[in-house]
């Protein structure tokens, strides 16, 4: 014969223990995704060039959309009139219609000089290089460049911070106007530019 007593508690006891080790798996899943996500962002400014940001598409700029301005031909009422028919309040004066101003293109502007390309990015394994506001792995990247992008070297050059025995870095613009640096080991010189 069975205890009803004895069955009701080892219930209740197993129904605390599965609460147990279900908050302990949530809590030992939220450590470890908080702790993957703390060691990636402090490790994030070493292994950025290793891990390559998503390259920008080039995609053409569309012109200045042209923009005419139509005279109205007869407009007909102004709407205040209108209304006023509508509702017989003939006493308020009309408001005159304004006609939308038309808005000009702006001026383009020029660049002091035109863009000679002088360098192109190294294609190391078909991965993109990173485009850095300094001569340095600290910050975050400007633009992640495609494989043999065209650049326009500025006749600047920086020693990296690292070991003696690695590369420097030069300075670059690229054919969309961003300049910034590279490592001297990620650019190859183009031969005809």
């Amino acid at each position: 014969m069975t205890d009803p007593g004895l069955s009701n508690r080892l219930r209740q006891h197993s129904r605390r223990s599965g609460l147990m080790v279900g908050l302990s798996m949530a809590a030992t899943i939220a450590v470890l995704v908080g702790g993957f996500v703390a060691i990636f962002a402090l490790t994030l400014p070493w292994i950025s060039d290793f891990v390559p940001l998503q390259a920008r598409e080039r995609t053409p700029t569309p012109p200045p959309a042209i923009v005419a301005q139509v005279e109205p031909a007869d407009a007909g009422p102004a709407p205040t009139s209108v209304l006023n028919a509508i509702t017989g309040n003939q006493d308020e004066a009309a408001a005159p219609a304004v006609a939308p101003e038309a808005t000009q293109p702006p001026e383009p502007t020029e660049t002091p000089e035109a863009f000679e390309p002088t360098h192109a990015v190294r294609n190391a394994n078909g991965e993109s290089i990173n485009l850095r506001p300094e001569p340095s792995r600290d910050r975050p990247a400007i633009v992640a460049l495609l494989p043999d992008t065209p650049l326009q070297y500025l006749n600047e050059d920086a020693p990296t911070t690292i070991p003696d025995d690695a590369p420097g870095w030069m300075r670059f613009r690229t054919e969309d106007g961003d300049e910034g640096w590279i490592r001297q080991i990620d650019a190859v010189e183009i031969d005809d530019p």
